[in-house]
């Protein structure tokens, strides 16, 4: 991948750039196995609160699912996928 911008709110006091991820992400192929520790990339660039809305684990999760998800929607060269659909 050539760029890659990652943009979270509430994993921080505002909206902040996942600049280790984009990074990682980068400098390797655009594939799930690739992926596998986006959930550590995610702690480097974030310290989330826990509060009544969510844990803070829980909203690392959470963002990384969604690189997940983004990621198994634009691979290639088969045709992307869409979760919807399964």
């Amino acid at each position: 991948m050539r760029s890659f911008r990652a943009v979270f709110g509430g994993m921080a006091a505002r909206v902040q750039r996942a600049a280790s991820l984009e990074r990682a992400v980068v400098a390797r192929p655009w594939r799930a196995d690739a992926m596998a520790d986006i959930d550590a990339l995610l702690a480097q660039d974030f310290t989330p609160l826990s509060d009544h809305r969510g844990s803070a684990a829980y909203r690392l999760h959470a963002a990384a699912g969604l690189v997940r998800r983004f990621q198994l929607e634009t691979r290639a060269p088969a045709t992307p996928l869409r979760l919807e659909a399964l």
